[in-house]
């Protein structure tokens, strides 16, 4: 005789038997690869043969000073993802918080440069936690609440400084503009970020929550899940980004002034959500990975410094931007809405 439970394979089960002549059963179509992804790779394709074409691209200098600048934008491009895969679209004052954060920390450089460090990213996770709070708790809109912050931000800096610059009250913060074997130092940050960030979304309890409540935070809630607290986490964390960020741009630059007229680092935000687009994280939440926004960071970067290289001006990089965010937005919505499924 033999056991129930032994080989229970060797038994044909209806419901996958394989669809025999006549029996009217069709077999399950072929999934194809969806639109968006071919789109990607031939936009990744054309973009490798243009850097390629484009001379002076792939020489030491070009290629630190692009993992300088793709270090930049990706530190601030990781808390905008953080910010998307919770539902709440995107961020516009992430760029003008690590302006902030950069007065900050040449202001308090006087202190020591672990202090002054440590101070920088406090005021950036505070500014945000504010945001999360109104949106976590008080169910604000985030397009509102994002929106409001940038001209809250922005107005309290001018009015704090007077659009004066800022000079740096002490040293010891040098070496963060250094190398280490081979890397700037910004960019093993960003790569040290990331990998974090993508360990914390794929196998923590947070990380599982964030995305559920991206998903759908109605189902999130009423599951018993910490819905206000993580929300308000996830901005902290965005706002600690941003203001890591200044620190860096406070080493790089030195002496800096705040203005309306000098941008107020909205370009980062322009450059990050281009990233994020790119990488194919959902504006709709729940859908997206750190990796990811990685890789679009890199993708965007690279376009931008080969258009310098080829003698554009600044003015068309961000026009090309502007066109990359426009393409990617009408992709991410119809990818959302499965316009796209085969």
């Amino acid at each position: 005789m033999t056991n129930s439970t032994d080989t229970p394979h060797l038994m044909p089960d209806p419901a996958v038997a394989k669809p025999t002549a006549g029996s009217g059963v069709r077999p399950p179509a072929r999934r194809l690869p969806a639109l968006p992804d071919v789109l990607l790779g031939v936009a990744v394709i054309a973009l490798l043969i243009f850097l390629v074409a484009t001379g002076g691209f792939f020489t030491q200098t070009s290629l630190v000073a692009l993992l300088s600048d793709s270090a930049i934008t990706g530190i601030i491009a990781l808390g905008m993802t953080v910010i998307a895969l919770s539902g709440n679209v995107l961020s516009f004052s992430l760029g003008v918080t690590a302006s902030v954060a950069t007065l900050v920390c040449l202001a308090t450089l006087q202190y020591g440069a672990a202090v002054s460090i440590l101070l920088t990213v406090l005021v950036g996770a505070a500014i945000f936690s504010v945001q999360g709070l109104l949106i976590g708790a008080l169910g604000a809109n985030p397009v509102i609440v994002a929106v409001a912050s940038l001209a809250a931000i922005s107005g309290t800096a001018i009015q704090v400084t007077g659009g004066s610059t800022v000079q740096p009250s002490g040293g010891g913060a040098d070496w963060l503009s250094g190398e280490v074997v081979g890397l700037p130092i910004v960019f093993v940050v960003f790569l040290a970020f990331a990998v974090i960030g993508q360990a914390t979304l794929s196998g923590t309890t947070f990380g599982r929550r964030l995305l559920m409540i991206g998903t759908n935070r109605e189902v999130a809630e009423t599951s018993g899940q910490p819905v206000v607290r993580v929300i308000v986490i996830g901005y902290v964390i965005a706002g600690a980004c941003a203001a890591s960020v200044g620190v860096f741009l406070a080493v790089r630059y030195g002496a800096t002034g705040f203005s309306q007229s000098s941008g107020g680092g909205v370009q980062y935000d322009y450059d990050a959500i281009a990233a994020v687009l790119v990488g194919g994280t959902s504006l709709r939440g729940g859908r997206g990975a750190i990796w990811r926004t990685v890789v679009g960071v890199l993708l965007i970067e690279a376009l931008g410094n080969a258009l310098l290289l080829h003698g554009f001006s600044t003015q068309a990089r961000e026009l090309t931007n502007g066109v990359v965010v426009a393409v990617a937005l009408v992709v991410s919505d119809m990818r959302s809405r499965g316009s796209f499924q085969r």
